[in-house]
């Protein structure tokens, strides 16, 4: 299992915002689903940033 640090939460939450999501609660919510994907997913030494690249395409279109 991967722990994800306060820096990558930081960075997750400015890219959910960045991508045009506003509301606060939606922010959050998004927040939430997707450590919980990163971290049942990562391996514990994994890419972070390639994995998330991954898991955020399933919640928005490019």
């Amino acid at each position: 299992m991967y722990c994800i640090s306060d820096k990558q939460i930081d960075y997750i939450l400015s890219d959910i915002s960045a991508r045009g999501v506003e509301l606060e609660s939606l922010q959050l919510n998004l927040l939430d689903h997707i450590c919980c994907l990163i971290e049942n997913g990562l391996e514990e030494n994994g890419d972070f940033e390639r994995f998330y690249q991954e898991i955020i395409r399933k919640f928005y279109k490019d």
